[in-house]
């Protein structure tokens, strides 16, 4: 993917990719929440961060596929 033209300013595509990793991160997030993930780990933030970046990839490697 090239850069992208946002109202004259060239913008990296990663942001493209951090916006769709965000927007389904808080779709996973609001399934998650049923399960009540606190109480299975220790550090559930960090958790969270982590789903975030796994979706962060998945997003990467689908768009470069």
């Amino acid at each position: 993917m090239r850069e992208l033209n946002i109202f004259g300013i060239f913008v990296t595509p990663m942001v493209a990719y951090l916006i769709v990793a965000a927007v389904l991160y808080f779709i996973v997030r609001r399934w998650l929440r049923r399960f009540r993930p606190e109480q299975y780990f220790w550090h559930p933030k960090l958790v969270e961060f982590c789903v975030f970046l796994i979706i962060l990839s998945l997003v990467v490697f689908v768009s470069l596929v």
